[in-house]
């Protein structure tokens, strides 16, 4: 931060703004989405209000790109909008302004009547087909704050919802729910419904993850994916949970549309032994675009 003065600041704001190549409409509900990963990757958190300290969120000093649907917003290097702050309009952020990078502490809108109080900003991973696999919900009954997720969680306590789940609704999958950071101690499992945590599990959980096959087994360390002979996650499919060479051998080669990444970061190629090109999926579900569609041979984890 030293010698770089406010008006340099802003040139370098300005920059970021010519840098991105669409402009996000107007929003209906939130305003501004974090993400901890440049390019929109990661974990998102989306708000619509004043935030003066974003480590209360998990993210203090790790969000890399951002996208502010609407409004004007302050970006400050120090919680309680303090150090030095830079006015961002609407705009995608794929990269932050070098003077924000891994010191953004707090935001605040510049609007003459400044935003509501936050009551329940929501966390979750971003991917490129967002959808949740499961929410966790703060109080019994699906109500309080609450937290989207779409793969492994091995620490709770790192997205500020540790021994927090009341209630949790899951959507596609069966999860394995424990009641210490990274899957140890009692674990259960739960599949597709609404789950009230009654009892001993009630504000409890710690960490999560997918689980597979008749024996509910867990992903291994590397994670998991499934492949999707259709767009939307439709038609046959194919597990993977270790690098695969080439998907000829599976009788899948050439015959992905979507994918679901359970867990894990995975390198997808359109030529067997990881070579041509290549792309890198996190957590979530993906729809492939073109030019890969109906293309990937090999696959590995990162």
């Amino acid at each position: 931060m030293q010698g770089l003065s406010f008006k340099s600041l802003r040139l370098m704001a300005a920059a970021a703004t010519l840098a991105s190549c669409l402009l996000a409409p107007q929003a209906r509900a939130q305003d501004v989405e974090l993400y901890d990963q440049p390019a929109f990757a990661g974990i998102r958190l989306t708000l619509n209000a004043n935030t003066p300290d974003l480590a209360a969120y998990g993210l203090g000093g790790r969000v890399a790109s951002v996208v502010v649907k609407r409004g004007q917003w302050e970006f400050c290097t120090q919680p309680q909008f303090g150090g030095a702050c830079i006015a961002v309009g609407p705009g995608r952020y794929a990269e932050l302004p070098p003077a924000l990078r891994g010191t953004l502490a707090s935001l605040r809108s510049t609007a003459a009547t400044a935003a509501p109080t936050p009551t329940a900003p929501v966390v979750t991973p971003a991917t490129a087909a967002q959808a949740d696999a499961l929410v966790l919900y703060e109080h019994a009954g699906f109500a309080g704050r609450k937290l989207g997720l779409s793969g492994a969680t091995a620490r709770l306590g790192d997205l500020n919802f540790n021994d927090m789940a009341s209630s949790v609704e899951i959507f596609r999958g069966r999860w394995q729910f424990c009641v210490h950071a990274d899957y140890a101690g009692e674990c259960f499992v739960l599949g597709v419904g609404r789950h009230a945590q009654a009892g001993r599990f009630n504000d409890a959980i710690s960490s999560l993850r997918p689980v597979y096959g008749r024996d509910d087994k867990p992903l291994p360390a590397t994670g998991g994916l499934v492949l999707y002979e259709h767009s939307d996650f439709k038609g046959r499919e194919l597990l993977r949970t270790e690098a695969t060479p080439s998907l000829g051998n599976l009788d899948f080669n050439d015959k992905t549309s979507s994918v679901e990444v359970l867990a894990g970061r995975w390198e997808l190629c359109t030529d067997a032994d990881y070579r041509g090109r290549c792309i890198t999926l996190t957590a979530g579900r993906h729809n492939l675009e073109r030019a890969l569609n109906d293309r990937i041979s090999s696959l590995r984890p990162q």
